[in-house]
């Protein structure tokens, strides 16, 4: 598989609250990241900066779950 696939299929996997997160990461405007997401422009350091920024962007996701689902355990154990 293509770094650029890779690239494509990782970024499809983030929630919609989190896209524009790897635009702001390699410190671009959310549209020309996109465009670097379809392929253009092309580039195999652009695609490997752009698939750090999303997986950086998935491990914030994630932290972000765990903190959420954390603070609803305690609401609920507080609760009973």
């Amino acid at each position: 598989m293509k770094i650029q696939d890779t690239l494509k299929r990782a970024y499809d996997e983030l929630p919609r609250e989190f896209k524009t997160r790897p635009s702001q990461i390699c410190e671009v405007s959310p549209a020309y990241f996109n465009r670097i997401v379809k392929g253009e422009p092309k580039g195999k350091d652009i695609y490997v900066e752009a698939l750090d920024a999303v997986i950086q962007t998935g491990e914030e996701f994630k932290e972000w779950a765990m903190d959420k689902a954390d603070r609803i355990i305690n609401c609920k154990s507080n609760a009973e």
